[in-house]
């Protein structure tokens, strides 16, 4: 018994590893959430960094992987943008932190007029707070399971997960995303949302946005 409880230990701790580990960077997004961005976007003209498998349900016009460098080429020309960053290490640094850092200078030039980010939430990393005092997110209730590279749905990430907008309709992204989790709209952008939406909650309810008033409040509050 002592060696079968052991065995089993061994395999969740492996398990657990690979959805944690910087030896694995090919985790790709649920249909489930690609549909809800699509719902913001319109539609998906660019993923930066992705591969073959998961372009069945992202369908992007246009898709890149390792081999074409995005980090290092313009995003110029592409309406909007989703993207899932690699995990693990750029150059000795976070890879998150360095495709996060190219998508807003990408977007900060305007290269591209929309896009959605999805990052581990890494509280107390300075490029991860910097997101929520610029930019719209919503911070996803449950850890999502991503898709490993043969297709298969893997177990709870062990970090939770967040949703960064960039893009003119704070409002939209708001509304469907707040099915998913919190958000948190910068101040400076919170006075817009309130001109788009009138804050009229009950309209709001009215096409599935919010669960109740109290939820819809919230979404305004850093």
């Amino acid at each position: 018994n002592t060696g079968s409880n052991s065995k089993e230990a061994t395999v969740q701790s492996q398990a657990m590893q690979l959805l944690t580990s910087h030896k694995t960077d090919a985790w790709f997004t649920p249909s489930r959430y690609i549909e809800l961005a699509r719902s913001v976007l319109g539609w998906i003209d660019l993923d930066p960094a992705s591969d073959p498998l998961p372009q069945r349900w992202i369908q992007a016009n246009t898709f890149w992987t390792k081999a074409d460098d995005a980090l290092n080429r313009t995003w110029e020309g592409h309406a909007t943008v989703f993207l899932n960053p690699p995990y693990g290490k750029e150059n000795g640094k976070s890879s998150q932190e360095a495709w996060t850092r190219k998508a807003c200078a990408e977007f900060k030039a305007g290269h591209f007029d929309a896009g959605i980010l999805l990052v581990n939430s890494t509280h107390g990393y300075k490029w991860y707070e910097d997101l929520w005092v610029r930019y719209p997110v919503c911070c996803v209730k449950d850890r999502i399971r991503f898709i490993d590279h043969e297709g298969n749905q893997g177990g709870q990430a062990k970090r939770g997960q967040t949703f960064v907008y960039l893009g003119p309709d704070v409002a939209t992204f708001s509304r469907v995303f707040s099915t998913i989790g919190r958000i948190i709209i910068p101040e400076h952008l919170q006075s817009q949302v309130r001109r788009l939406q009138r804050l009229d909650w009950t309209a709001a309810m009215g096409i599935g946005g919010f669960a109740s008033p109290d939820v819809a409040r919230n979404a305004l509050v850093m």
